[in-house]
């Protein structure tokens, strides 16, 4: 519990919650194209360190996996447990016109986003490359989201009380304004071709009916999607975005690969 008595799952480098009703401790770690994720259940006495050196590797989804090998049984119990138990508290409403204010796109960073969306009277969460999830509230601007340890959001306001951010794994995520960003994309602007001398790499940009695709003699035909501004998504694994760059004029003159969050 904070000073200002919100609660936060993140405790002193580590994330605490559960697994399928099992108290759990974990933590995940990436960088430059390697990523990592250890997870511990105290009760159990039992831990998993799962290490990758490709970042399109998914190392939740092993550590899932072995958790499920190994404590098949006591996750039965657990997921038993938890349904037996009654709801506890009454549920929380929150007007939908304070829901229409947390709509709209935020951004972690280069190639990483979460868009907040609302589907009938159910806010919605949808990051880059993931499924949407639900929301459930627990108060009026912080709501519970599916997934390991029961993970949480939080919406943030600023001074003139206007929704300016959202909180999520630890990770701060500014609120965009997508009114400023460009019309429809002019894909003429970015065709052409696009070389690194230092990789020895060459790639075209061409237009196909009103979008982009990268097109590598290696790695074959990439689609590319608009995420904000001059940040396009990327269908291939080891391209997480291609953020284009500017001159001064603002012609566009080159872009950048965003591996991941903490590579380029």
């Amino acid at each position: 519990t904070l000073n200002d008595g919100t609660t936060t799952d993140y405790a002193f480098g580590l994330i605490h919650g559960d697994r399928g009703g099992l108290p759990m401790l974990f933590h995940d770690g990436a960088w430059a194209g390697f990523s990592s994720l250890i997870v511990y259940f105290p009760e159990q006495k039992f831990g998993i360190a799962a290490l990758s050196n490709g970042g399109p590797i998914n190392v939740g989804d092993a550590v899932n996996k072995i958790a499920e090998i190994y404590l098949e049984n006591e996750l039965a119990r657990a997921k038993d447990s938890v349904k037996a138990k009654p709801e506890v508290g009454p549920p929380v409403n929150v007007p939908r016109h304070v829901l229409g204010e947390y709509l709209g796109l935020y951004r972690f960073g280069p190639g990483s986003y979460m868009r907040i969306r609302l589907d009938g009277a159910t806010l919605m969460a949808e990051a880059t490359r993931e499924k949407p999830l639900a929301l459930s509230p627990i108060s009026q601007r912080e709501f519970s989201i599916a997934g390991p340890g029961d993970a949480r959001i939080l919406f943030q306001r600023g001074t003139a009380e206007k929704v300016e951010y959202l909180e999520y794994r630890g990770r701060r995520a500014l609120k965009v304004d997508e009114a400023s960003a460009p019309h429809p994309v002019q894909v003429g602007e970015y065709v052409g071709d696009y070389e690194s001398e230092e990789l020895g790499a060459l790639y075209r940009v061409a237009a196909k009916g009103g979008a982009l695709e990268m097109r590598h003699p290696r790695h074959g035909v990439i689609a590319l999607s608009r995420l904000w501004r001059d940040d396009f998504g990327s269908s291939a694994p080891f391209m997480l975005s291609i953020e284009f760059q500017r001159d001064r004029e603002g012609r566009v003159v080159g872009f950048v690969v965003n591996g991941n969050p903490r590579s380029r």
